[in-house]
This record gives structure tokens, sequence and C-alpha cells, in this order.
């Protein structure tokens, strides 16, 4: 059953004219942009405002005591990125960054703070559409700062349709997941979207292999098989950083690494991990690691 609604619109001489539609559903959108009573708080503060509130690397407003973060707040055009805006990070992430800022200022650090942190966590988002769809998005900051549906530059973008709905993955040139989309019927795991972004694409066992040559019609229930288990699990980014700092440790000074060597550290940490998540890790109770 269709209603009515009321709409104002600006008319050819600058004023407005308020006309009756008939409709089953209205959309109304905005420009984004900073509540009218907090922005005039900030300009009579004296702060310098610049489509958002900039601050330098540690958070600091052009008034050293106040600190900002979050949407409403970008970095300053003098660290180099123009326009780069907080809400493309993480909030945790950003958060985390902030208290450790605050909590330097309390113990007397002088740092000035000339260089952007490096913001690594993913963010994602979801939304209900209309129709019945659920709209998940997870990525990393660059894929937020950037954001398109087009392939990468040397990177690749897989995709599936099915009837419970569409998923795409997409791959930068660095072989790193840039990010996730799935549109479907029943809500998506958002926390697990968020897990397989940022991660080497070697992780997913051998995904563009398999999408190529046709065995992986669904990417969303590939990505959810029992192989996949560990990556999801809360201790999964402690074996990774684990796992990347003994690497470090085989290359020593060297460019290259005995692909061998790393195998078999991986190997081994794997294993471990395994044992250790047992209870949780049930995927793998038959499993074996040795080859």
């Amino acid at each position: 059953m269709s209603r009515c609604c009321q709409v104002t619109d600006p008319d050819e001489d600058g004023g407005t004219r308020t006309s009756v539609v008939r409709c089953n559903l209205l959309v109304a959108c905005d420009a984004p942009d900073v509540d009218p009573g907090l922005f005039r708080c900030i300009n009579g503060s004296g702060l310098v405002y610049d489509g958002r509130l900039v601050v330098d690397a540690r958070f600091r407003t052009n008034d050293d005591r106040i600190y900002a973060a979050g949407s409403i707040a970008k970095y300053s055009r003098e660290l180099g990125r123009t326009g780069l805006q907080l809400g493309n990070f993480d909030s945790r992430e950003v958060g985390q960054r902030l208290a450790a800022s605050v909590a330097g200022r309390l113990r007397g650090e002088t740092d000035v703070g000339t260089s952007l942190p490096r913001m690594e966590e993913p963010k994602s988002a979801e939304c209900t559409l209309p129709g019945g769809w659920y709209f998940t998005y997870a990525g990393v900051p660059e894929a937020y700062e950037k954001p398109s549906l087009q392939e990468s530059e040397g990177g690749r973008t897989l995709s599936t349709q099915t009837q419970g709905g569409y998923f795409q993955l997409s791959i930068g040139a660095d072989r790193l997941v840039r990010s996730c989309l799935r549109v479907g019927r029943q809500p998506s795991a958002r926390d697990m979207l968020r897990r397989i972004a940022g991660l080497p694409v070697s992780y997913l066992n051998n995904v563009v292999e398999k999408y190529d040559s046709g065995q992986v019609a669904d990417l969303l229930a590939f990505l959810t098989e029992g192989w996949a288990q560990a990556l999801y699990h809360d201790h999964f980014p402690v074996l990774r950083r684990e796992l990347q700092g003994q690497v470090r440790q085989l290359q020593g000074g060297q460019g290259g690494v005995n692909e061998v060597a790393v195998a078999a550290v991986a190997r081994e940490a794997v294993h471990k991990f395994v044992q250790a998540h047992a209870a949780e890790l049930t995927a793998y109770r038959d499993v074996s690691l040795a080859s």
C-alpha cells in the first residue's frame, strides 16, 4: 500500500516549493558533514577545521592540549598525505594509538610526531538493504581511502554469484587481500570477513588457482570450509606475527631466505598452534601436518 510524502525542494527563484509524492519507499540523502553545534564549538575554540578537525601524527589539534580521533578528524597536510581521514581506519586500532599518545604525554615524552603512525587493521561495515538483502564489507585502510569495486592495478578480483548472494574478493598487486564484499539474503559473519582482509592470499588454500580452474563456485562456502577454521581463531593474528618475526630472523641481513627452512618453521608453529587450541580447532583433529 503506497503512502504520501511531502517533499520540499528549492525552486528556480531561490525559494522552495512543496509537493506531495505517492511512494512505497522514500530515500533521503545528504552530503556527510559535522553537526552544526559541534562545528560552532570547534570554530569558537580556534581549532583548525578543514572539512575535518586537523590533527598531527600524535592526534593533537593545533591546541596540543586537545586531542581528536575518529571520523571527525583527519591528518594534517603537513604530514604528506592530503586529506587522510581517520575514519578510514579501524576504530579500535585508532583508539589504541590515541591512548598510547596520551599516555606518552603523561609520562613526559616530548615526541613532536612528524611521521604518520602505520595503521594496518582492516575495517568492516554492514547494513540492511531494501528487499531483505544484507550488505557486508571489510577492507584494509587503503581500500577505504580509495574505495572501488574495480580490479586494482596488478591485482585480481574474484567473484561468485549463487542463489544465496554475491561475494567478491579483491587481491592487491602485493598479493594481500585488499577487501571482501558480500551481498546476500542471510547476514554474513562480519568479523570473519574482517579477519580475511589483509591476509596474504597464500593463506587461502590456493584460492586463485582453484577459482581459475573452476573448482570454486561459491567463495563464501569455500572460505568457511574446515581448512579455514584457524584463520578465524582469536589467537591467529598472534601466530602470524610470531611467524613473521621468525622469518625475519632467518633472513638475517640477506635479501632472500631458504624456503625449505621457512616451511619447516611454519609447519612447526602451526602444529603447536593447533595442539594448543585443539578444543576449538576441531576441523584439524584428523589432519597430519607432517608434509
